[in-house]
């Protein structure tokens, strides 16, 4: 099933009446196929609530899957941006949202930290499970940096920092474009972003300004081809700003885990992302706005080979105990069951 039209995530005003056309669409399917359990995530809270309805007219299980926490982003950006409206808009989300977990047969979180919102909100301790995420162990693996992909960018003989995944207004990309000024004139290095988004436009247009050969930026790139892309790297990078660290963990993050690379993740010490990479001793972690720490970080790594290895080893043995779909299925088998 789906919605047969392009979604449109940055006018705010169209996507809110294609949002109504899918809470509309994706009740009437539920009504119709009356599913014994839906499993809910990263799904637009109007069009939640308009599933959570749907599933129990038909007497199934609802579990909201919590990947973000949507309405507290909302507080966060839109009250910045909008400080009136913006605050409004999230008070009536942060509403729904909260509804939508305190009625739901159950919640599934991300990560421990998430279990805080939910004593918050009185979502009762017994239907709330924590199964952290992962990424595909069998389809990301570690492969040579020499592949199709790497060849095609012209990207083998030389040191790669790569960001892969959104660049929106929860990051900020200007690290990036500092990585590479840092860099200039260097034929042997490059940082290589793979994205869409306002701060992916923003990063294209800045390169093409100040003609830079050193930062190479790309669409999203098909998922056939994310292996080998992320093999090009010898680095990969992580970014998420201090204010979202309390309602998002980068799921980039767990793919470059699989994919066996050193990692600079800048985000704020405490959160879960932080957290994973120090105690996995998978790279290096830096504070959001601390640009010295993170193109020193940058130096470091792009100059020690045997300091990359080391990660990169530490990454792929995370992603092989961790990321064990048959004992992560069991669980959501049994919260079901």
């Amino acid at each position: 099933w789906s919605i047969q039209k392009l979604y449109t995530k940055y006018n705010f005003v169209r996507r809110w009446f294609q949002e109504r056309r899918y809470a509309r669409e994706i009740a009437q399917f539920i009504r119709a196929e009356r599913p014994d359990v839906v499993i809910s995530s990263n799904t637009p809270l109007d069009v939640q609530r308009a599933m959570a309805k749907a599933t129990a007219a038909v007497g199934g299980t609802f579990v909201f899957w919590l990947q973000d926490i949507i309405s507290v982003a909302m507080s966060t950006l839109l009250g910045k941006k909008y400080p009136v409206l913006g605050s409004a808009v999230a008070w009536h989300y942060r509403s729904i949202e909260r509804s939508l977990l305190r009625h739901a047969d159950h919640v599934v979180c991300i990560c421990d930290d998430f279990s805080d919102v939910m004593r918050d909100w009185n979502v009762e301790s017994g239907r709330c499970s924590v199964i952290e995420n992962w990424a595909s162990r069998e389809e990301i693996s570690p492969l040579p940096k020499d592949n199709p992909w790497s060849r095609a960018h012209s990207l083998t003989k030389k040191t790669v920092l790569l960001y892969a995944g959104t660049l929106s207004i929860k990051h900020d990309p200007t690290a990036l474009l500092q990585l590479a000024e840092e860099n200039a004139g260097s034929a042997d290095f490059a940082v290589v972003v793979a994205s869409e988004g306002p701060g992916a436009d923003w990063l294209r247009a800045q390169a093409a300004e100040r003609q830079m050969k050193e930062i190479i930026v790309l669409p999203f790139q098909p998922y056939d081809v994310l292996p080998q892309m992320l093999a090009s790297a010898d680095v990969l990078l992580g970014l998420i700003e201090a204010e979202a660290a309390q309602f998002s963990v980068p799921s980039k993050i767990l793919s470059y885990l699989a994919a066996g690379r050193a990692l600079i993740l800048s985000a704020p010490l405490k959160s879960f992302a932080a957290r994973l990479v120090t105690q996995a001793e998978t790279g290096i972690v830096t504070a959001p706005g601390d640009r010295a720490g993170f193109l020193a970080a940058a130096r470091s790594l792009a100059s020690d080979v045997e300091l990359r290895n080391r990660y990169a080893v530490n990454a792929r043995r995370y992603a092989e105990e961790k990321f064990d779909i048959e004992k992560i299925g069991d669980r959501f088998v049994d919260l079901i069951g």
